[in-house]
Protein backbone atom coordinates (compact mmCIF):
# COMPACT_ATOMS: atom_id res chain seq x y z
CA UNK A 1 0.00 0.00 0.00
CA UNK A 2 2.85 2.30 0.70
CA UNK A 3 2.89 5.45 -2.09
CA UNK A 4 3.16 8.98 -1.98
CA UNK A 5 -0.04 10.87 -1.70
CA UNK A 6 -0.77 13.66 -3.85
CA UNK A 7 -1.21 17.23 -1.93
CA UNK A 8 -4.78 17.42 -3.75
CA UNK A 9 -5.80 14.30 -2.66
CA UNK A 10 -5.72 15.35 1.12
CA UNK A 11 -9.46 17.13 1.72
CA UNK A 12 -9.75 20.87 3.25
CA UNK A 13 -11.14 19.67 7.26
CA UNK A 14 -14.78 20.23 7.55
CA UNK A 15 -14.25 21.51 10.58
CA UNK A 16 -14.64 20.14 14.34
CA UNK A 17 -17.64 20.42 16.27
CA UNK A 18 -17.80 20.76 19.89
CA UNK A 19 -16.62 18.22 22.26
CA UNK A 20 -18.90 16.95 25.45
CA UNK A 21 -15.95 18.38 27.59
CA UNK A 22 -16.49 21.58 25.54
CA UNK A 23 -20.01 21.69 25.60
CA UNK A 24 -20.20 21.29 29.38
CA UNK A 25 -17.52 23.95 29.74
CA UNK A 26 -19.83 26.34 28.44
CA UNK A 27 -22.36 25.20 30.88
CA UNK A 28 -24.18 22.70 29.21
CA UNK A 29 -25.40 19.51 31.72
CA UNK A 30 -23.77 16.50 30.61
CA UNK A 31 -27.33 15.00 29.28
CA UNK A 32 -27.53 18.42 27.47
CA UNK A 33 -24.69 18.22 26.04
CA UNK A 34 -24.63 14.23 24.87
CA UNK A 35 -28.25 15.18 23.37
CA UNK A 36 -26.71 17.87 20.93
CA UNK A 37 -23.80 16.24 20.09
CA UNK A 38 -26.45 13.37 18.84
CA UNK A 39 -28.54 15.45 17.33
CA UNK A 40 -25.54 16.66 15.05
CA UNK A 41 -24.33 13.10 14.36
CA UNK A 42 -27.93 11.74 12.91
CA UNK A 43 -28.10 15.41 10.81
CA UNK A 44 -25.02 14.77 9.58
CA UNK A 45 -25.66 10.90 9.03
CA UNK A 46 -29.23 11.23 7.78
CA UNK A 47 -30.59 9.67 11.03
CA UNK A 48 -34.39 10.60 11.63
CA UNK A 49 -35.37 12.07 15.02
CA UNK A 50 -37.49 8.91 14.74
CA UNK A 51 -35.05 6.68 13.39
CA UNK A 52 -31.68 4.50 14.54
CA UNK A 53 -30.04 4.52 11.62
CA UNK A 54 -29.71 5.54 8.38
CA UNK A 55 -27.91 4.14 5.40
CA UNK A 56 -24.94 5.31 2.68
CA UNK A 57 -23.80 4.46 -0.16
CA UNK A 58 -19.83 4.04 -0.82
CA UNK A 59 -18.05 4.78 -4.50
CA UNK A 60 -18.65 0.49 -4.88
CA UNK A 61 -22.01 1.66 -4.55
CA UNK A 62 -22.73 -0.97 -1.56
CA UNK A 63 -24.97 0.09 1.29
CA UNK A 64 -23.44 1.15 4.75
CA UNK A 65 -25.59 1.27 7.85
CA UNK A 66 -24.70 4.01 10.40
CA UNK A 67 -26.69 3.59 13.64
CA UNK A 68 -26.12 5.51 17.14
CA UNK A 69 -23.54 2.83 17.99
CA UNK A 70 -21.06 4.39 15.93
CA UNK A 71 -20.92 7.67 17.64
CA UNK A 72 -21.05 6.06 21.25
CA UNK A 73 -18.25 4.37 19.86
CA UNK A 74 -16.36 7.46 19.17
CA UNK A 75 -17.06 8.89 22.47
CA UNK A 76 -16.06 5.83 24.21
CA UNK A 77 -12.29 7.19 24.61
CA UNK A 78 -12.59 10.42 26.36
CA UNK A 79 -8.32 11.22 26.07
CA UNK A 80 -9.31 11.32 21.99
CA UNK A 81 -12.73 13.19 22.05
CA UNK A 82 -13.27 12.00 18.58
CA UNK A 83 -16.70 13.22 18.25
CA UNK A 84 -15.14 16.54 17.28
CA UNK A 85 -14.60 14.92 14.27
CA UNK A 86 -18.00 13.96 13.30
CA UNK A 87 -18.20 16.27 10.16
CA UNK A 88 -15.47 13.85 8.71
CA UNK A 89 -17.05 10.81 9.26
CA UNK A 90 -19.48 10.86 6.13
CA UNK A 91 -17.30 11.54 3.69
CA UNK A 92 -15.35 9.19 4.75
CA UNK A 93 -18.24 6.69 3.74
CA UNK A 94 -19.12 8.44 0.51
CA UNK A 95 -15.74 9.63 -0.60
CA UNK A 96 -12.84 7.92 0.54
CA UNK A 97 -9.46 7.90 -0.24
CA UNK A 98 -9.00 4.38 -0.30
CA UNK A 99 -11.41 1.03 1.10
CA UNK A 100 -9.31 -1.73 2.02
CA UNK A 101 -10.36 -5.16 2.76
CA UNK A 102 -8.55 -5.91 6.31
CA UNK A 103 -8.27 -9.40 8.18
CA UNK A 104 -9.10 -9.80 11.50
CA UNK A 105 -8.85 -12.73 14.29
CA UNK A 106 -12.08 -13.51 14.97
CA UNK A 107 -11.33 -14.75 18.52
CA UNK A 108 -12.33 -18.19 20.12
CA UNK A 109 -13.65 -19.30 16.88
CA UNK A 110 -10.17 -19.07 15.68
CA UNK A 111 -11.38 -18.39 11.97
CA UNK A 112 -9.70 -15.37 9.92
CA UNK A 113 -12.33 -12.70 9.06
CA UNK A 114 -12.51 -10.03 6.98
CA UNK A 115 -13.96 -6.58 7.08
CA UNK A 116 -13.71 -3.28 4.97
CA UNK A 117 -11.84 -0.18 6.19
CA UNK A 118 -12.30 3.30 4.60
CA UNK A 119 -9.63 6.05 4.76
CA UNK A 120 -10.59 9.34 4.54
CA UNK A 121 -7.68 12.15 4.52
CA UNK A 122 -7.76 15.70 5.98
CA UNK A 123 -5.80 18.58 6.10
CA UNK A 124 -6.06 20.68 9.75
CA UNK A 125 -4.60 23.60 10.50
CA UNK A 126 -2.69 22.79 13.06
CA UNK A 127 -1.94 19.42 12.82
CA UNK A 128 -0.35 18.14 8.89
CA UNK A 129 -3.14 15.78 8.85
CA UNK A 130 -6.44 14.07 10.37
CA UNK A 131 -6.54 10.35 9.04
CA UNK A 132 -10.45 9.33 9.78
CA UNK A 133 -11.20 5.45 9.55
CA UNK A 134 -14.37 3.76 9.88
CA UNK A 135 -14.57 -0.33 9.79
CA UNK A 136 -17.90 -1.71 9.39
CA UNK A 137 -17.62 -4.64 11.68
CA UNK A 138 -19.34 -7.97 11.41
CA UNK A 139 -22.60 -6.92 12.68
CA UNK A 140 -22.24 -4.07 10.39
CA UNK A 141 -22.23 -1.41 12.52
CA UNK A 142 -19.09 1.40 11.74
CA UNK A 143 -16.47 1.70 14.30
CA UNK A 144 -14.90 5.55 13.62
CA UNK A 145 -11.22 5.76 14.84
CA UNK A 146 -9.89 9.48 14.17
CA UNK A 147 -5.63 9.90 14.21
CA UNK A 148 -3.38 12.54 13.36
CA UNK A 149 -0.47 11.85 11.05
CA UNK A 150 2.06 13.71 9.16
CA UNK A 151 2.86 13.13 5.75
CA UNK A 152 4.58 10.01 4.61
CA UNK A 153 3.78 8.62 8.41
CA UNK A 154 0.18 7.18 7.47
CA UNK A 155 1.87 4.09 5.83
CA UNK A 156 0.92 2.24 8.83
CA UNK A 157 -2.64 2.36 9.30
CA UNK A 158 -3.22 1.59 5.33
CA UNK A 159 -2.64 -1.87 5.80
CA UNK A 160 -4.94 -4.59 4.28
CA UNK A 161 -5.29 -7.41 1.65
CA UNK A 162 -6.45 -6.13 -1.10
CA UNK A 163 -7.37 -2.00 -2.41
CA UNK A 164 -11.12 -2.29 -3.03
CA UNK A 165 -11.49 1.07 -3.98
CA UNK A 166 -8.91 4.07 -4.37
CA UNK A 167 -7.65 7.38 -5.80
Amino acid sequence: MEKEIADNLWKPSPGKTASLEMLMDDGATKLTAVDSIESEYRQIMGISPDEMYSVLRDPLDEVVKVDLSGLAHAMLNRADRRERYIRYFRDTIEKPYEILLTEYDAGVTGKTKYRKKYIGLFREEKQEAVIITAEITKDGSVMWNVMNAKKGTIDRIRSGIEVLYGE
